[in-house]
């Protein structure tokens, strides 16, 4: 009869063995990408639409980062267009695949600026993005909360005959300098807090390094953290304040996660945060 103590040992080494199965399939996984690559490139299945295809459709459908990026980097010497990649977007997006969802994405989004260059010679940035529908703390738990896609593009003049749609893609454009306006949120609440507090709101909230570096590499969208002891509510409906302490979080558009990014953090280490579009001048009473 096999001992309590005999029994902890079983239980121990069956948990090493599902461990070393696990790394092992991990390692499978990898190498057979590197395998299915060296494969194409000794024959001539590069040159093979079709089968092309169906290898981006296998890296999309079994997440196979590295053997997608190899496809994308030969789309062109085998006649592949965006419209192939359109399907695989889907897919990527359908399992929640933020990697490989990126990377088609941003090959789409740069195919598009590479075809309306002319007319995109203003523009300051650009990036592709999913319209975001949750509303204050109800942040769904997912990187693609929507399959609303948009390309923003960010320019401070008109675009003249842009496309409405590319490949699934909404094209909007965003003016930084009406984001930065008399009338702007960001604006807004600048002139409140300068007129009515004279405190340093730093004193109330403090923000370590390592986690403002940690945000801003997570979220491209963002371009300013600061504490305030203000929170904005439905600036472009009926725009109330509520005093309290919180962190803004200034961002180049509101409602648009860059597609692969996370949804902006509902609090940092317990302090709620408030997204605010548009970002606030240094001539302004601004207190750090």
């Amino acid at each position: 009869m096999l001992t309590s103590s005999d029994k902890e040992r079983l239980v121990y080494k069956q948990h090493i063995l599902d461990s070393n199965i696990s790394s092992f399939q991990s390692k499978e996984n990898i190498l057979s990408e590197f395998e299915r690559i060296y494969s194409n490139k000794s024959k001539k299945h590069c040159e093979d639409r079709l089968l092309m295809q169906n290898i981006l459709t296998e890296a999309s459908t079994n997440r196979y980062h590295i053997l997608l990026r190899w496809v994308i980097a030969h789309m062109k010497e085998n006649d592949m267009t965006v419209d192939d990649m359109k399907g695989t977007l889907d897919i990527a997006i359908e399992k929640n695949d933020k990697d490989i969802a990126k990377a088609i994405a941003w090959y789409m989004t740069r195919e598009f600026f590479v075809k309306f260059a002319n007319q995109l010679k203003d523009a300051t940035d650009i990036f592709p993005g999913i319209r975001c529908s949750c509303r204050g703390s109800l942040v769904l738990d997912c990187s693609f909360c929507t399959n609303e896609r948009v390309i923003i593009i960010l320019t401070r003049t008109a675009i003249k005959e842009k496309p409405d749609t590319y490949y699934g893609f909404e094209i909007e454009e965003v003016n930084p300098d009406l984001s930065n306006s008399d009338d702007s949120e960001a604006v807004t609440i600048s002139d409140i807090l300068s007129s009515k507090y004279t405190n340093s709101y730093s004193l109330k909230v403090k923000l370590p390094t390592n986690s403002v570096e940690n945000i801003f590499n997570r979220h491209s969208n963002i371009t300013l953290i600061c504490p305030s002891v203000l929170m904005s509510k439905s600036f472009y409906k009926v725009h109330a304040v509520q005093e309290r302490i919180c962190i803004h979080l200034h961002c180049k558009k509101k409602g648009i996660i860059p597609l692969g990014e996370d949804h902006f953090p509902t609090s940092i280490l317990g302090i709620p945060t408030d997204i605010i579009e548009g970002n606030i001048s240094f001539i302004t009473k601004l207190r750090i």
